[in-house]
């Protein structure tokens, strides 16, 4: 259903070129929501400006995705390698209780300063450094 929602979409919005990239990142991110989160999720597809196609997965689950190092040997453990191979930028942010998993697909850059970008996190330890990082010092807000 997901594949069929991105096809159809992206046809309605006469974005051909960008189909098989979107299909196949909304496929690894659902496949890791449903493997991984283990709540319902939502797909969304933005194009803002007809140029870039942004695809969020969001989920109930708040635990942040974490690409695994490579094993060659591994049944499973290689979609967010493949998203991040895809993707021209990929993240995630907070959702309330939840997270929303990103990508875009033409772009340069996150289009929301606000998204947390996730590139070149390998590790559970790293993912939650980058959050760590990002959120303020409560002393400074007093």
């Amino acid at each position: 259903m997901v594949r069929a929602f991105v096809r159809t979409t992206l046809a309605e919005w006469e974005m051909s070129a960008h189909v098989d990239d979107v299909v196949l990142i909304a496929s690894e991110l659902v496949t890791n929501a449903v493997l991984h989160a283990r709540t319902p999720y939502r797909v969304t597809l933005k194009a803002p400006d007809l140029q870039v196609v942004r695809v969020e997965v969001a989920d109930d689950n708040p635990r942040p995705p974490v690409r695994t190092p490579d094993d060659q040997g591994a049944t499973s453990g290689r979609g967010l390698h493949v998203v991040a191979g895809v993707a021209t930028v990929w993240g995630v942010e907070s959702d309330g209780d939840g997270k929303v998993v990103w990508a875009e697909v033409g772009a340069q850059e996150p289009e929301d300063p606000q998204c947390l970008d996730m590139r070149g996190v390998d590790t559970a330890a790293d993912a939650i450094e980058r959050i760590t990082q990002r959120r303020p010092d409560p002393s400074a807000l007093s």
